[in-house]
């Protein structure tokens, strides 16, 4: 982002003046804020420079406000976990052997989990656990209560709320009964869904692990589950799930496991990509150079401003890529850009039908983010006196240090005309002026009939067991009538990579290993398995897969 910060000299007056007015120019200098200031900042925010030191704080900031991101945590994960100490565990599960090895493979592992936090579910309580001896205690069987009968009502459907309710790395153990103690039977209502909803939202992903056991009640056996929960959040960098596996697989224990997730981040490569400092513009880069800044984030940011003219006559880009032709002179629309891979067969539990693009001009507003960004980063200091109060005018309006005034695209974004203490709360944002201030992203236009995915492209290479390429083109229909661009600056295309809603096609859910005989001989308990399925079903994934913002010239001009 190109500021064009420079120093202004303010002119100064050299002719002979009376010496009152001299003293007056003195009092009221740049120190004093109220006369001035020598060093004026000013600041343009209509050219875009990727070498500027703000750009990738600027673009990245940009880009989040589009896609919303739940999840800014960057402190430490914490480790909780619930046990269910109600006797569906501790009598019946704990009797079967390979249960047992698969707690106390689980119990060795998670000690290398960062701030570990233990908690019984009992009662209808979450009891935190404050010893020291864990794996004993929660592995002891038959607990009893101060009665001495054994333990019941589990309250596994609160600790799936406080789990959701933090980022941290959470894990239920659990057979997946939630017994109503005050209706005294098993719960029938989806009792998961709300805290599955919540977790998901945030790009959250559940890993199930699981054993089958049999449990013999009352001469009736009934076919059951001991579930290991892991909530794992979108900022854990760990390696635990694999790590257990790994743990249980060598010790012989007896597993399945099943992962759900909403996430569709992070499926790109660009590994194909010419290197790392150049997009995939592989037919443009035979005519120049083109820039990119490539984010971690999901997106790109591409100037093709140095390449050619943004225009449709027989000199620009349109012409080079889809008019020219190719080297015998047959029709061939080449890709703008090429060559990005995208996994949709990571996509847990979802197919996709089909991908499509979502095209806009933000050139407006990306310059009223960029004012915004520019406006906070400088914002007025209060002049003080010797005594470091707050200086006042003779009407006890606050004085401004001038030189901490800057000039953005010729105006001041603070107004700070007679202004009282009052009006500085909020960090300055009551007396920010409108013109630089930044709520909600908001496309200057949407474009039709400009560029256009090639699915065909895409999906022929997703069936040849590869992933699936983004290959975009201009469209045919693309002429010096299209609407929505400006001829007297830059244009800057945000072009959304993105899967519709009705184009997520939820996957079978294993219904085996989400219920369970219920304990009560009413048949099979299918609360989880109907609270995750519908969770699935009804809160498909953010759709946008990757974004693209490409910088183009003034449009036929």
């Amino acid at each position: 982002m190109k500021n064009n910060i420079e120093k202004l000299q303010a002119p100064r007056n050299y002719f002979l003046m009376i010496m009152g007015i001299i003293l007056l120019f003195n009092i009221t200098s740049c120190d004093s804020g109220g006369g001035g200031c020598d060093n004026i900042t000013v600041i343009s925010t209509d050219d875009v420079d990727m070498n500027n030191d703000d750009f990738s704080d600027i673009i990245e900031s940009y880009n989040a406000s589009y896609n919303n991101n739940p999840n800014t945590n960057n402190n430490q994960n914490q480790t909780n976990i619930f046990v269910d100490l109600s006797d569906g565990i501790t009598k019946y599960a704990l009797s079967d052997k390979n249960n047992i090895a698969l707690l106390e493979q689980f119990f060795f592992g998670v000690q290398n989990e960062d701030n570990l936090s233990y908690y019984e579910l009992s009662s209808d309580s979450v009891i935190k656990y404050n010893d020291t001896q864990a794996l004993s205690y929660f592995m002891n069987d038959g607990h009893k209560d101060a009665n001495g009968k054994l333990k019941q009502g589990a309250p596994i459907d609160k600790a799936f709320n406080i789990i959701a309710g933090d980022d941290d790395l959470g894990i239920v153990i659990t057979d997946g009964e939630l017994y109503d103690s005050k209706s005294k039977q098993v719960s029938m209502n989806p009792w998961a869904s709300d805290a599955l909803k919540q977790w998901f939202s945030k790009n959250g992903s559940l890993e199930i692990i699981y054993t089958d056991f049999s449990e013999s009640n009352s001469g009736q056996t009934f076919s059951k589950h001991m579930y290991l929960m892991v909530f794992i959040p979108d900022n854990y960098s760990g390696n635990f799930i694999s790590s257990l596996k790994a743990d249980l697989t060598s010790s012989g224990v007896q597993f399945k496991s099943d992962t759900y997730s909403t996430n569709v981040s992070g499926l790109y490569d660009r590994d194909s990509y010419p290197d790392a400092q150049t997009p995939g513009t592989l037919q443009l880069n035979t005519y120049g150079n083109a820039d990119g800044y490539f984010s971690e984030n999901n997106f790109e940011y591409i100037n093709l401003t140095n390449i050619a003219e943004f225009n449709t006559f027989n000199d620009g880009i349109v012409y080079y890529l889809r008019d020219v032709g190719d080297q015998n002179g047959n029709p061939f629309n080449y890709p703008i850009v090429e060559k990005l891979f995208i996994d949709l067969e990571a996509i847990n539990n979802y197919n996709v039908e089909e991908v499509k693009i979502n095209i806009s001009n933000v050139t407006e507003d990306f310059n009223r983010f960029k004012r915004n960004y520019y406006a906070l980063k400088n914002k007025p200091k209060i002049s003080k006196d010797d005594t470091g109060k707050d200086m006042l005018t003779e009407d006890n309006y606050l004085i401004f240090d001038e030189c901490s005034l800057v000039d953005i695209d010729n105006d001041s974004p603070y107004d700070t005309f007679e202004k009282v203490i009052e009006d500085t709360k909020d960090d300055y944002l009551n007396i920010l002026k409108s013109a630089y201030n930044f709520e909600l992203p908001k496309a200057d236009n949407k474009l039709n009939d400009f560029i256009f995915i090639d699915n065909d492209a895409g999906m022929n290479n997703q069936a040849n067991n590869q992933k699936f390429e983004t290959v975009l083109k201009f469209d045919p229909k693309f002429d010096e009538d299209t609407k929505g661009f400006y001829a007297e600056k830059n244009n800057i295309i945000k072009v959304d990579v993105v899967v519709e809603q009705e184009d997520f096609i939820l996957n079978p859910i294993n219904r085996q290993s989400l219920t369970w005989d219920k304990i009560d001989r009413s048949g099979l308990d299918q609360t989880l398995f109907i609270s995750l399925r519908n969770v699935l079903n009804n809160n498909k994934p953010n759709s946008i897969l990757y974004t693209y913002y490409i910088e183009l010239g003034p449009f036929n001009n």
